[in-house]
């Protein structure tokens, strides 16, 4: 009985009271246009109240998928029938639709064909003045220094741990002590003082620092977390950093939108969730190829600005003026 009276969303339940608190100030100083971005996904609930109480146009900015998101888990099929309600409500009732990835664009064009022209696609991306400032500790001598395998971003339990603890033993087993460093960096269940001599963790930096260590890198580990499925519609976060960086970029995942994304620049290989077994080798056999800097034209795509600038047209679009504007 407690399953079957679960909102579909927690969240759900700010819904009305935060509708009311806006519309109290929002029927006085009457906004042009109102942007909701999720997850958690039920608050487009609140787009869509407020545009059918002004009358003034929504925008519904997905961050990721909704019904469709095989990592979101049902109580019940009842839950997942409301939730799939919801979001044909939401895109019913949007001025435009803006989805992270191509294959989350797919996915809602299958769904929603009469509503195709409202579907756009708005990348993440990245900080560019976060990357190209002079590092925060030099390192000396770095040319002479191993070449640095690089992975940012949570352990996802200890599934990180073990993964880069295999290829630090494998690259020991190798002879390669010397010539390998593995570097993460970012919180979660990490050894610690048990790491290998060639595996140094650092712990969670500020995203600049984090970039700064990131062009240090010759290499940089892209990994999908567990449970993702073909086609994959997820882009990790870090990806567009990684690009960014002008720095080789190894995935290990699923295909889909990730793949899709990174196989339009040089410098990147797509080796598949079983590349894990045989990173080691595949490393020491690159190991030339890798440590270079790569010029990635049309990257700028992802930084901020531009993607600010993208949003920025979407909502004058939709509230139908070039001048200034008031957004919610």
């Amino acid at each position: 009985m407690q399953r079957l009276t679960l909102a579909p969303d927690p969240f759900v339940r700010w819904v009305r009271k935060s509708s009311d608190e806006i519309l109290r100030f929002a029927s006085r100083d009457r906004p042009d246009a109102v942007l909701v971005s999720s997850p958690p996904h039920s608050i487009q609930a609140i787009g869509v109240h407020l545009h059918r109480e002004l009358g003034i146009p929504f925008i519904a900015d997905f961050r990721d998928d909704w019904i469709s998101n095989h990592r979101q888990r049902w109580p019940t099929p009842w839950h997942h029938w409301v939730a799939s309600q919801q979001e044909e409500r939401c895109v019913k009732y949007a001025n435009r639709v803006i989805l992270n990835t191509s294959e989350v664009h797919r996915r809602f064009t299958s769904r929603y064909p009469k509503f195709a022209e409202k579907l756009s696609v708005l990348t993440n991306g990245y900080d560019d003045e976060d990357f190209g400032r002079k590092p925060l500790s030099p390192i000396e001598n770095e040319a002479k220094l191993p070449a640095r395998v690089y992975y940012a971003g949570a352990s996802y339990g200890d599934y990180m741990d073990h993964r880069l603890g295999q290829l630090a033993t494998a690259l020991l087993d190798a002879g390669q002590g010397g010539i390998w460093e593995l570097v993460s960096l970012g919180a979660g269940q990490w050894r610690g003082a048990g790491l290998p001599p060639m595996w140094r963790h650092l712990g969670s930096l500020d995203a600049a620092a984090a970039a700064s260590e990131l062009e240090r890198a010759s290499v940089l580990l892209l990994p999908m977390p567990p449970g993702e499925r073909e086609p994959s519609g997820t882009v990790p976060l870090k990806a567009y950093g990684y690009l960014r960086s002008g720095r080789a970029i190894v995935y290990l995942g699923e295909r889909g939108s990730t793949s899709e994304l990174l196989q339009s620049f040089p410098g990147t290989y797509c080796l598949g969730r079983e590349g894990w077994s045989s990173l080691a080798n595949w490393l020491i056999r690159h190991r030339d190829e890798l440590n270079h800097h790569f010029i990635r034209a049309g990257v700028g795509a992802f930084s901020f600005s531009h993607l600010t600038k993208c949003l920025d047209s979407h909502l004058r679009e939709a509230a139908g003026a070039s001048g200034h504007r008031t957004y919610l």
